[in-house]
């Protein structure tokens, strides 16, 4: 177990760094879920999950014709581009490191995945550090050419060690001071919403009681850091279909499931509210050139 500090971060890096050179490189590919989505996950930025003991179970999309499980031990890597889905199974016992590349900053975070009596209950994370940067811009093309050379697994573990590199130097300069009791909290609980907002049944009571919390405690600490609970859970869902609208071919029907909605004239109603046009609209109004369904 390790908490949230600067070097300890730093030592999970380090750690990392010993297991290089990787021994298998594997990018999650752009299909449509699976037929059972349950406990799926994708998210609008780049993530890598990095095993660091144990095995990691977890089911991608290895190519255009298998999604099958796989294990991933240490030295390997698992690279889940924006969009990209992937399904943790929670059936081994195992430690995992995952860093996530956002377009201000780069979170990592930590768990330990002890296996629990009933299967396939997925863990909250409660051990993380965000690292903003000034060089995301570099990041990001980084990231960029690492998606072009998927197909080449050799080509992948090098680009991994050197965002790794980055990650581990920027981290090592970073003068950002440490988030008092409160605000480590309530980062903690948005991080929770961040990686669940697609659960439909998400409440502000349902998090409270996960994280043994009073309600009325986690209403004042969004409040106080940030827009109201309900706010920055609409935020997230919204923030995620205007992405599926611009980066994706999906049905309307299907973006409100994959944002955790379950009424498709609600979603509309606030949809229009928030960017002034409805879904189908807006997707016309700012489509890029190229779709496709992930």
């Amino acid at each position: 177990m390790i908490s949230s500090t600067k070097a300890d971060f730093i030592h999970l890096l380090k750690r990392i760094r010993g297991l290089l050179p990787l021994k298998n490189f594997f990018c999650g590919k752009s299909l449509p879920h699976p037929e059972n989505s349950e406990l799926v996950e994708a998210y609008p930025f780049d993530v890598f999950d990095i095993p660091l003991s144990g095995k990691k179970d977890i089911a991608f999309a290895q190519n255009e014709n298998c999604i099958s499980p796989v294990l991933l031990s240490p030295g390997d890597v698992l690279f889940s581009p924006a969009g990209v889905w992937k399904k943790p199974l929670w059936r081994k016992e195992h430690e995992l490191c995952c860093l996530i590349f956002r377009k201000d900053y780069i979170r990592m975070t930590y768990i330990t995945f002890i296996k629990p009596t009933i299967l396939g209950i997925r863990p909250t994370v409660r051990e993380f550090y965000h690292l903003k940067s000034p060089v995301m811009k570099n990041i990001i093309q980084l990231l960029q050419i690492t998606k072009q050379e998927s197909k080449n697994p050799e080509v992948g573990k090098a680009l991994f060690a050197a965002l790794l590199e980055i990650t581990l130097n920027l981290l090592e300069q970073d003068c950002t001071t440490p988030p008092g009791k409160a605000q480590k909290t309530y980062l903690t609980l948005h991080t929770f919403l961040e990686e669940n907002f697609t659960d439909s049944t998400l409440t502000r009571e349902k998090t409270a009681k996960i994280f043994k919390l009073n309600p009325s405690y986690i209403s004042r600490l969004f409040l106080r850091f940030g827009v109201g609970f309900n706010e920055t859970l609409r935020e997230l869902r919204f923030d995620y279909a205007q992405w599926l609208l611009l980066n994706t071919d999906l049905l309307t029907d299907e973006i409100v499931a994959r944002c955790g909605y379950c009424s498709s004239n609600s979603f509309s109603i606030t949809f229009k509210k928030i960017f002034g046009v409805p879904p189908a609209r807006f997707r016309i109004l700012n489509q890029p050139h190229k779709l496709k369904i992930v």
